[in-house]
């Protein structure tokens, strides 16, 4: 016999107030089920057909990752990438790599405390010359100064690899992290960011086994800290 869901969420359409700023878009996404729509600052999210809330959330999730991508782009010089975030002395440091691939374990593996994002974080410029970093999933969110950028892979035990070259960090901050460039009013002005931020931090390879991964490991700076 089938559950029937807790709560039913049907075909409707959610209007926030108007948010002067945004980008004018219009996205449907048929798999979860919604149509997005932006104009003249008034974000309309319809849902495609009744949804419980296992459904409801993910459409609601990446429906508001559409929405922040474009008013960052309209507003702000930064990205939005797939990217978990966790803190250490003081900056973010991002947990990068393909769906399936630990970002989000890891980074509670190095403290749920410590961590800034689940799996969507941001880079954008501080106002002075520095790149910053924070989470979109996070209640209250923190923004700290961009650290480094460690792309994860699985492996038979927890290594940090060498740091990338700025052509190797840009290929895979570009093709592996950055979240709808089509959509981006000015995509050019993204790639020189994307170029930007893989030449002022380190990006490095994170091979992971959770078995032995470690914040002594990723930041040996902290070793003995609190």
């Amino acid at each position: 016999m089938a559950t029937k869901p807790m709560t039913d969420f049907p075909s409707t359409t959610l209007q926030p107030k108007a948010c002067p700023g945004m980008a004018s878009f219009e996205v449907t996404h048929p798999t979860l089920g919604f149509n997005l729509k932006v104009a003249q600052g008034v974000v309309r999210l319809t849902l495609l057909r009744p949804m419980d809330m296992t459904e409801f959330m993910p459409a609601l999730k990446t429906a508001l990752c559409f929405v922040t991508i474009c008013t960052l782009a309209a507003e702000h010089a930064g990205i939005v990438v797939h990217s978990s975030a966790t803190e250490a002395s003081g900056r973010a440091h991002l947990l990068s790599g393909p769906h399936g691939q630990g970002k989000s374990t890891t980074a509670d593996y190095l403290g749920k405390q410590r961590k800034l994002a689940d799996d969507i974080s941001f880079i954008l410029e501080d106002g002075q010359g520095g790149l910053v970093c924070g989470g979109l999933t996070r209640a209250e969110t923190r923004v700290l100064p961009l650290g480094s950028i460690n792309f994860l892979r699985r492996g038979e035990r927890s290594a940090v690899g060498p740091v990338l070259s700025v052509a190797q960090a840009y290929k895979s901050l570009f093709q592996r992290t950055v979240m709808w460039p089509e959509l981006l009013p000015d995509v050019q002005a993204i790639e020189a960011f994307i170029l930007r931020v893989a030449s002022a931090v380190p990006c490095r390879e994170l091979a992971v086994n959770l078995a032995d991964i470690s914040r002594d490991l990723l930041f040996p700076q902290e070793r003995g800290l609190s």
